[in-house]
This record gives C-alpha cells, sequence and structure tokens, in this order.
C-alpha cells in the first residue's frame, strides 16, 4: 500500500510504469509500446479521441484484440480495421505502416534514405 517513512504515507499505488526510473542499460520503451503509440496517434490524427476509442471498444468486443495487444497482432488489428471501416481502412493501415517504418527504423537508416521513403509512400 505505502511506504511509512519519517511519518509521511507515500501512495505507491497510482505509479505508472513511465514514473518508476529505470537504469541505463533497460531501454525506456519496448518496441511494441512503440508501435501502440504510433497506431494510437495516427488513429487519433485520422479520426479523433471518440472515433479512435469507439473503433478500439469495437474490436475488443468482435474481435477480442485488446488495445495493449494491438501492436502483438497487427495483421488482425488490420482484418478489423478493414471490416469496420471498409475501403477507408486503406488508408489508415498505409498511414500506420508508413509512419512505423520512419519512426522504428530511424536508427538504422539515414535522414535522406528516410526522405526518399516519405516521397516514394
Amino acid at each position: 500500500m505505502g511506504l511509512l517513512k519519517r511519518n509521511i504515507l507515500v501512495n505507491f499505488s497510482n505509479l505508472t510504469p513511465e514514473m518508476i526510473p529505470m537504469s541505463p542499460c533497460e531501454p525506456r520503451q519496448s518496441k511494441d509500446d512503440e508501435k501502440l503509440k504510433i497506431v494510437d496517434r495516427v488513429l487519433i490524427q485520422m479520426l479523433g479521441k471518440k472515433a479512435t476509442k469507439t473503433l478500439y471498444d469495437h474490436m475488443e468486443a468482435t474481435h477480442a484484440i485488446q488495445r495493449y495487444k494491438v501492436a502483438q497482432d497487427i495483421d488482425l488489428f488490420n482484418y478489423a480495421l478493414r471490416e469496420y471501416l471498409g475501403s477507408g481502412a486503406a488508408v489508415i493501415e498505409h498511414a500506420i505502416h508508413r509512419n512505423l517504418q520512419l519512426e522504428l527504423e530511424e536508427s538504422e537508416t539515414s535522414f535522406p534514405e528516410r526522405a526518399r521513403v516519405l516521397k516514394l509512400a
């Protein structure tokens, strides 16, 4: 529950993983966390917050895809997205794919290469 130190009660129940300091050797976020943030950001930019929440709720109810597992099974997510949005899903899939490619492979490719990929997309 908490830690009693010098008559001060510290509540740890509200801590999130981001609040806990990590050693310099550990990566700050896993690849799946990074992917999920990118997917979330693209969906919110393209659909808005309410529609994104509705989409996640629908996917969880009809396909048993929980939001935090989207990055682990992106193919099932894409299938559910196509089923829910029809042909409009292709635009969102492309934006997600492009953002994943650019941000996750950023350290492996040079800036001119990333710019070239953007022009082709």
